[in-house]
């Protein structure tokens, strides 16, 4: 499997790796990839992204159930593992 830009941070919870690719630019930059190393879900674009304004993710952390995503302009997503429900979303800034 190859990705559209350079790995920055892989976390494995439970059964699903969250893959967080080098945020240069993409606004859809974190996947859930199973094991056998196929591409489950990929993060929706966040809302605050335009064509002019980039928002990707830029850091994940695992929680018991879920994988939490921070995009660069503060916005956080809780994603369910499989199948990459978000399951809430708030800010940090």
């Amino acid at each position: 499997m190859t990705f559209p830009s350079p790995i920055e941070r892989l976390l494995v919870c439970g059964s699903v790796a969250a893959v967080l690719l080098d945020p240069s630019g993409d606004n859809r930059n974190v996947y859930g990839v199973s094991r056998a190393g196929r591409i489950l879900w990929q993060l929706r674009k966040s809302p605050f992204a335009t064509k002019d304004v980039c928002d990707p993710s830029v850091e994940l952390h695992r929680l018991p159930d879920c994988v939490r995503v921070f995009s660069f302009r503060g916005q956080i997503y809780d994603v369910e593992q499989r199948p990459g429900r978000i399951l809430g979303s708030g800010w940090t800034k």
